[in-house]
């Protein structure tokens, strides 16, 4: 949830009309089963302070959402380690969410160049 939030889920409204043109999942993007790390451990530790629920566990709720600003501020990094790498100026970034990939694209300023992947012959 956490992740949706500050990276993909982005809402558009048309400027005229004022309709919503995210309304479905064709172009509302949430996050999917494949976003999620193929090797993902939890251990439930034996030795907590919750007697009353199954081996002392506790509420899931809250971590996606208070963990996920991690996500925007490993990418705040990457994008000023690419601006550098790049010679590009230093100056005050906005990172406004969600930090859809079009945005961090817009924030390290990359020439068309940049965006092209070589094919391999």
């Amino acid at each position: 949830m956490g992740m949706g939030y500050y990276l993909m889920e982005r809402t558009v409204y048309d400027a005229d009309s004022g309709r919503n043109l995210t309304d479905s999942t064709w172009e509302y993007k949430v996050p999917q089963a494949a976003d999620t790390p193929r090797d993902f451990r939890v251990h439930i530790l034996k030795s907590t302070s919750n007697p009353a629920a199954a081996m002392s566990t506790k509420a899931i709720g809250e971590p996606p959402i208070c963990l996920a600003p991690l996500c925007v501020t490993a990418i705040k990094r990457a994008v000023e380690a690419y601006r550098e790498a790049r010679g590009k100026p230093r100056r005050h970034l906005t990172f406004d969410m969600p930090l859809t990939p079009e945005r961090v694209l817009m924030l390290c300023e990359t020439s068309e160049q940049d965006r092209l992947v070589a094919r391999e012959t």
